[in-house]
């Protein structure tokens, strides 16, 4: 009985040190499709890197998805100002290492988002970068994109 106590303590310690975006409501705004922005956001690294960390993504503070190991996904939004952030979840607890990008897309426009992770000592650290189509066409097959248009 002491030792469920002193794990359900420790539980939420760590749960209350986490930091992640608080979701704003359950749906976000709807977008008009004449001047809807794309974001095309992918995951490039294919290692075993964070594999088992569920990565959400969040875009102006809304929970839009989630994007793991070899996942990609679009997303319609309004053009303007747009904070996307990426928090890992570690057995379903925010591990604080988010990652955040401000972009200022105009109406029509398709904007690419690599998202990756690489080893500095012994922590996965998350990067996120606009790219160019090319650049995500290396990246992630023809096929795969045509299949989401």
């Amino acid at each position: 009985m002491i030792r469920r106590a002193m794990l359900a303590a420790c539980v939420a310690t760590i749960a209350g040190c986490a930091s992640a975006p608080t979701p704003k409501s359950a749906v976000p705004e709807p977008v008009d499709p004449a001047t809807a922005v794309t974001l095309h956001l992918y995951r490039a690294d294919t290692g075993y890197i964070g594999a088992a960390v569920d990565q959400y993504v969040y875009v102006d503070g809304f929970r839009v998805g989630r994007l793991n190991r070899l996942e990609s996904f679009e997303l319609k939004v309004a053009p303007g100002e747009r904070e996307v952030v990426i928090q890992p979840h570690t057995l379903g607890i925010p591990d604080g290492k988010q990652v955040k990008l401000t972009l200022r897309p105009q109406a029509r426009q398709d904007v690419y988002l690599r998202y990756a992770l690489g080893v500095a000592g012994v922590f996965a650290i998350g990067k996120t970068a606009a790219v160019s189509f090319d650049v995500a066409l290396q990246e992630v097959s023809e096929a795969d994109w045509a299949a989401r248009r």
